[in-house]
């Protein structure tokens, strides 16, 4: 009878996950500051969802007029209570 082997299965660091793997997620929502036409600048905020019910967040400064992406972060699979809180400290400021 034959061997099972079986391969032990890598776990990709956040950032790694992001770079190879986020973008299959599907898209839940996008969202842009509601002044963006007005300051030239716009706050970007992608919302993947992921099969477990969280989220991972890309967040993107864009300069409308020159720059074009001046900053770009990420927030790696919230809960659906920390993604709430994370846009409700967005709109605040």
């Amino acid at each position: 009878m034959g061997k099972v082997v079986q391969m032990a299965q890598k776990k990709l660091s956040p950032k790694e996950y992001i770079k190879t793997k986020a973008r299959t997620l599907p898209i839940e929502k996008c969202l842009v500051n509601v002044d963006w036409e007005e300051s030239d600048m716009a706050n970007v905020f992608v919302i993947r969802k992921h099969s477990n019910g969280n989220s991972t967040i890309g967040l993107y400064l864009i300069d409308l007029l020159c720059l074009g992406v001046k900053n770009a972060a990420y927030f790696f699979n919230l809960s659906p209570f920390e993604v709430e809180e994370l846009l409700e400290r967005a709109t605040s400021l």
